[in-house]
């Protein structure tokens, strides 16, 4: 009796000790748990900020491409997309030249003729076909030819710089002077025998018509004070300046380009 006693005070023990173990065990495990999941998102957050980086780098040798293809300031100011991918010859930095008759013998414009060195429109254009040659600044005749011209058979207006005594359309612009040979490049305008940038783009449109080498008016006229004071009128040094190159605001202006009309030996001398 004493010793069944004996054994069941030691299985008793034996069961709290096992017992006292299972229970230790259990915080154990999360104690366990609990110290692994920072190690985790430890890990996870490195494997994140290794991605963004590498991202990152991707972008960047994107954005690099990029920049090789197309730079923001080659655009930005000029208003022309130039990629640097394409060849000079085929970049937008020189000025469009007027479709012209290259070989002719006429190195004026095609709706012009010449006329003691000067181009002039041409009469036939004016008179609209009945007066057909130029006899001076102020005369067309009206004959089969030339030779037949006299005092009784011409068209007289002695007006200057208007009348008979005018150029060609010089893109777009009427009415002005006779001018030496050739003409004046797409962006540019006529004003006393010289090419210069127009007044409409130098001013956005707000001040399109030239009045000086330096002054452009919003109107026409007398509305415009040659000065250049008044509100009608815009003055600047910036505007004294050709248009050949659309990328730039300090080229000179210049007299008509007489390579812009004609196919001629001193082509490469005007340009």
């Amino acid at each position: 009796m004493a010793a069944f006693q004996e054994r069941e005070m030691l299985s008793m023990e034996n069961g709290l000790s096992d017992s006292s173990e299972e229970v230790s065990e259990e915080p154990r495990r999360f104690v366990t748990l609990g110290r692994a999941i920072p190690f985790l998102g430890g890990m996870l957050a490195v494997f994140v900020v290794l991605a963004l980086a590498k991202l990152g780098s991707d972008s960047g040798a994107a954005r690099s491409r990029m920049g090789g293809l197309m730079q923001k300031s080659d655009w930005q100011s000029s208003g022309v997309f130039q990629p640097e991918g394409l060849p000079e010859s085929e970049k937008a930095t020189q000025a469009s030249k007027p479709s012209e008759n290259l070989n002719d013998g006429n190195s004026c414009q095609d709706d012009e003729e010449e006329f003691m060195n000067l181009c002039y429109k041409k009469c036939s254009i004016i008179t609209q076909g009945t007066h057909r040659y130029r006899t001076s600044a102020f005369t067309c005749c009206q004959a089969d030819s030339k030779d037949q011209c006299s005092l009784t058979n011409q068209e007289v207006n002695m007006k200057v710089c208007g009348g008979l005594d005018v150029s060609g359309s010089i893109n777009g612009q009427e009415s002005a002077c006779p001018h030496a040979f050739g003409t004046c490049y797409e962006n540019e305008e006529l004003y006393l025998g010289k090419c210069y940038k127009k007044c409409s783009i130098l001013t956005n449109k707000q001040f399109p018509n030239r009045v000086t080498p330096f002054s452009c008016c919003s109107g026409t006229g007398f509305a415009c004070n040659p000065i250049g004071f008044g509100k009608n009128v815009k003055s600047s040094t910036s505007y004294n300046v050709g248009g050949k190159d659309t990328t730039s605001s300090n080229v000179a202006a210049h007299y008509p380009k007489k390579s812009i009309t004609e196919g001629s030996s001193d082509a490469s001398a005007s340009n």
